[in-house]
């Protein structure tokens, strides 16, 4: 045994951990020092595999495996991307097509909320922030605000300088308790610090307010650009929605009421003795809007690799999806996260039972069609152009489902974004269960339909809509329980018992049909 203050880590190891905010600025804003261009990650692995095939690597021959010195040849296809729906002028529809997974907001949110009754809390210290620059922050973002279709009726009827984190439940409490219901209450923070989950724990948990954080940076000097997805995030909060997809193909999925689900489950906390825990999220469309969500939350030990109390969590989403559009689907389509190869079987058939269970519960003989899809982004497959003189990314929408795929069952690869940076990671799915027995066409054009819903910026994403925001319900959930578990800079989230937990990401009622999370 070698003590391990002796020992050293050997150079140039994958360190497999999120980079934190200020190594993402300087990935995203630095120079191209930061990061690789993909013709030269393309070039680089063919150096690697070139000097493992020069060294004849004697593990390698022992085991007869030979590798090849060029990169696997293959065909694909590029899906046409649907068409995005704004409002117009006069009642009209403005409709714009995505270049490569981007375009631009044009006029009026789909629909606009109007904003009549909303409160600034400014946690800065009036050094930092004045009085003067609040005013001006409040003037231009009512000027976006009505720009983009969702006007600020008034000025804030709550404007105060709150610094103290002791502060922030009294004042919230305050404000849920106003004889006008406060609609809205955007937050001025210096940074994501204590304050951030205590607002955020208090608004959803507590008070039943709709949060908006803004950094100082942004309110002393706004700028249109952020303000416009400030105002984004804002709408959508508020059971707005943004804009409409619209797909370019006819699928027969998106012809009848179709809930769509993305489920995720999450770590926690690590507790001593009575075992680590997680948070499971699962996500679903409300109505006849894809861009629409609701969300229900449970925690269960870390040790179960299903989603222990699916069957009443797709009932709720179910329930609300009726609520909201007076139909009961005909057809669920259920994107699972993070599921073990070895595990899919398993997984498989605990979770499609839960999910027709909670359809016999709301009614003795509903049946509608699942189809079950696994999403997979921890693996190690890239795609390059296959001409030299194409130096950047595949383009959106890029669909591979030959020759690197499996031949047992069906699963494909789809790059649905334009990476920002670097060399874009596809996308990996499995179609484990289709009871709408839709075409390999029809199901990877509506995953890339669904890479177009999320509402928050005007880009396709790398994963469909429903699952990316069950990712935030988890980070949302674990952030609840870290601020209520905090005590100074003592952190007691590994000791908190499993029945108060639940209590801690339970949602507050007036906040169950928004996208609190959003």
């Amino acid at each position: 045994m070698i003590p391990i203050e002796l020992c050293r880590i050997a150079p140039k190891q994958r360190c497999p951990k999120k980079l934190s905010e200020a190594q993402l600025r300087t990935f995203y804003d630095g120079s191209d020092t930061t990061r690789h261009t993909p013709a030269k990650r393309k070039f680089d692995i063919c150096e690697i595999v070139s000097g493992v095939i020069a060294n004849e690597d004697p593990i390698l021959e022992h085991y007869g495996i030979k590798i090849e010195d060029k990169m696997t040849s293959l065909t694909a296809r590029v899906i046409p991307p649907p068409k995005i729906v704004y409002r117009g002028e006069q009642q009209s529809y403005t409709t714009v097509v995505p270049e490569n997974g981007r375009w631009n907001l044009r006029d009026k949110f789909f629909d606009g909320i109007s904003i009549k009754s909303w409160a600034l809390v400014c946690c800065a210290q009036q050094h930092q922030v004045s009085q003067t620059s609040l005013r001006n922050f409040v003037s231009q973002l009512r000027n976006v605000g009505k720009m983009v279709g969702m006007p600020f009726v008034f000025a804030p009827s709550f404007c105060k300088y709150v610094v103290n984190i002791e502060h922030i439940e009294p004042v919230f409490k305050y404000l849920s308790q106003m004889s006008h219901p406060i609609q809205l209450v955007v937050v001025v923070l210096t940074g994501k610090t204590a304050i951030y989950g205590k607002v955020k724990r208090v608004g959803d948990t507590q008070c039943g307010l709709t949060t908006q954080c803004i950094h100082v940076s942004n309110v002393v000097a706004p700028v249109k650009h952020t303000l416009i997805n400030l105002c984004m995030k804002i709408n959508i909060k508020l059971g707005g929605v943004n804009s409409v997809a619209v797909n370019s193909v006819h699928l027969p999925a998106l012809q009848e009421p179709v809930l769509f689900i993305g489920a995720n489950v999450m770590e926690l906390s690590r507790r001593e003795g009575n075992g680590p825990m997680s948070v499971s999220c699962v996500v679903g469309s409300a109505g006849g809007f894809q861009s629409r969500f609701t969300a229900a939350v449970r925690v269960q030990k870390d040790t179960d690799f299903v989603i222990e109390q699916l069957s009443s969590m797709v009932r709720e989403l179910i329930l609300n999806f009726f609520r909201m559009s007076n139909f009961k689907p005909r057809r669920i389509v259920y994107y699972r996260d993070h599921v073990h190869e070895n595990l899919l079987e398993y997984v498989l058939q605990y979770e499609i039972r839960a999910i027709r269970d909670a359809c016999l519960s709301i009614e003795k003989d509903y049946n509608p069609a699942i189809t079950f899809i696994t999403v997979h982004l921890t693996h190690r497959s890239r795609l390059f152009p296959a001409t030299v003189e194409e130096q950047d990314n595949v383009p959106a929408g890029t669909v591979v489902d030959t020759v690197i795929t499996s031949k047992e069952f069906f699963d494909f690869y789809l790059v649905s974004h334009s990476g920002m940076k670097g060399t874009s990671r596809p996308t990996r799915y499995q179609v484990l269960w289709d009871d709408s027995r839709m075409t390999a066409d029809e199901i990877q054009q509506l995953t890339y339909f669904l890479c177009h819903t999320q509402a928050r910026c005007t880009r396709s994403i790398s994963i469909p809509a429903p699952i990316y925001y069950a990712v935030l319900v988890g980070q949302r959930a674990r952030l609840h329980v870290v601020d209520h578990t905090s005590d100074g800079n003592t952190r007691k989230s590994d000791l908190l018992p499993h029945n108060v937990a639940q209590q801690v990401v339970e949602i507050h009622e007036r906040m169950v049909k928004k996208m609190y999370f959003a």
